[in-house]
């Protein structure tokens, strides 16, 4: 199921920025792609550097447009963020998983993110 689930969200990522070549979405993109991969929240400073690809394309831009994608990534729920940090927000798809019948219930069950 994790690979599923990890296969559900990079397609729900790309589905958000589908039809948009700008250069802000394909940023943007990458960055949550990137934050995927992580298990912790990452401070500011950490983010820009994720990747090889992130750090490159953040390299030539102002710190204010770091600060304005995270802005816009969370509200656009892809990303959450607390005292540590930023953290791809994977569990907003678990909305659109199909439910099951267990069989020892009268009702539907929605499974925990990793059975």
């Amino acid at each position: 199921w994790e690979q599923q689930y990890r296969i559900a969200w990079e397609s729900y990522v790309h589905d958000c920025f589908r039809g948009s070549d700008k250069p802000k979405d394909q940023r943007q993109r990458a960055l949550v792609l990137a934050l995927s991969e992580q298990s912790k929240p990452m401070e500011v400073s950490a983010v820009t550097m994720l990747t090889q690809k992130i750090a490159k394309i953040y390299a030539k831009l102002s710190p204010v447009v770091v600060f304005r994608d995270l802005a816009e990534l969370y509200d656009a729920n892809l990303i959450t963020k607390d005292s540590q940090g930023y953290l791809a927000n994977m569990e907003h798809i678990l909305a659109f998983r199909p439910r099951y019948i267990d069989d020892n219930a009268t009702d539907f069950a929605q499974p925990s993110a990793f059975e």
